[in-house]
């Protein structure tokens, strides 16, 4: 299957090629000044009004990208792979559009 392959080869491109290197450093086309004025309103005033922690994921992370693990596995929680500055940073989260 040639999407697994992709996802596969996504997945790696995170990852450290031994337990002894560090993770791959990309370079970063986006700006590290950059504004994200949508963050300001992401997140609701009211806290029991649900929001997409996706969606400020991929707005933080490094040209959006964000390699979500497991993604019809249990909807509540969000983990994955993603870059800040071009370093490989890990991502756990709930998911508030979802009840647990």
């Amino acid at each position: 299957d040639i999407e697994a392959l992709v996802q596969m080869r996504r997945l790696i491109d995170f990852l450290p090629g031994s337990n002894r290197e560090d993770p791959p450093v990309r370079t970063v086309y986006d700006s590290a000044e950059r504004v994200e004025d949508s963050l300001d309103t992401l997140i609701p005033p009211n806290p029991n009004s649900p929001y997409d922690m996706r969606e400020l994921i991929e707005k933080v992370a490094d040209e959006g990208d964000f390699f979500e693990i497991s993604p019809k596995f249990g909807a509540n929680i969000l983990c994955g792979f993603g870059r800040i500055e071009g370093s490989t940073v890990g991502f756990v989260a709930n998911q508030p559009m979802t009840l647990a």
